[in-house]
């Protein structure tokens, strides 16, 4: 009798878990990049 894994392909749902966290903290750096020069560009220059 053969053992068969539940999972086929670990590492692919392992790789696409690691893409999808690249992709968030892209995202988190950019809007914290934009959100910093927003409120550096909402300074009242005086």
């Amino acid at each position: 009798m053969h053992s068969r894994q539940p999972h086929p392909a670990p590492a692919c749902s392992f790789i696409q878990r690691q893409h999808a966290r690249g992709q968030y903290s892209l995202t988190m750096s950019i809007s914290a990049v934009l959100t910093s020069t927003s409120s550096l560009y909402s300074l009242p220059w005086t």
